[in-house]
């Protein structure tokens, strides 16, 4: 599945600049734009102004760079890594499942927003 994403900043300035050049009645934004046909013109602004996501099966839209943090600090309590190294069995278990429960709600807070 392929889908498109505009930008929403590009578009807002290539309007200003059809909106100044009305104002003068002077189409230079128009003549600007590549392309000898109205259509052709108008498939290279879209192009310029949208970018495009494949979206698959194994897609994760939701997942970003939070999430990534908060993986990375699952992993390495569950290996007992990093500065609470000297911790016994039990306590180190205990932060690892309460690390694992916030990566939990964390995928779960971000699934809901994208969907």
């Amino acid at each position: 599945m392929v889908k498109e994403k505009i930008d929403w900043d590009i578009l807002g300035v290539e309007l200003e600049m059809a909106e100044e050049d009305e104002e003068k009645e002077d189409f230079h934004w128009y003549d600007q734009l590549e392309g000898d046909t109205t259509y052709k013109k108008l498939k290279l602004l879209r192009r310029a102004c949208c970018s495009t996501m494949w979206i698959t099966e194994k897609s994760k839209r939701w997942w970003d760079e939070e999430i990534s943090k908060q993986l990375k600090i699952t992993w390495d309590t569950r290996r007992g890594k990093g500065s609470k190294r000297s911790l016994d069995q039990a306590v180190r278990i205990k932060r690892w499942k309460t690390e694992k429960d916030k990566m939990r709600r964390l995928v779960r807070e971000k699934k809901k927003e994208c969907w």
